[in-house]
This record gives C-alpha cells, structure tokens and sequence, in this order.
C-alpha cells in the first residue's frame, strides 16, 4: 500500500486532492492533508509508519 500526505495552503483544494487521491490511485491510502508545511512535518513526525520510511 502507498501513503501519501498532502500539503496545500487553500483547503478547498486541499480536500479535492484528498479525495480524488484516494479514489484514483488503487492501493492508495491519504493518511494525512494539511494546510502547512510545519504541520505537514508534525503529521509525519508522530506517524509512526511513515517517520520510519524517511
């Protein structure tokens, strides 16, 4: 399974990526989608999985 986190500052656009990203990659998975970087570094930090791979 691929996961996939999504950093985009407008969150209309960042919730139309989540969701198209789930539905049109099969064995995709959207584990986190947020609106800043930090935040993005945050999200990654304390996924345990996804700290791992990096």
């Amino acid at each position: 399974m691929l996961t996939i986190g999504i950093v985009d500052n407008d969150r209309f656009a960042l919730a139309l990526l989540a969701q198209t990203v789930g539905r049109a990659m099969d064995g995709a998975k959207v584990v986190w989608a947020v609106e800043s970087g930090a935040q993005g570094l945050i999200a990654k930090s304390v996924t345990p999985r996804l700290a791992r791979d990096s």
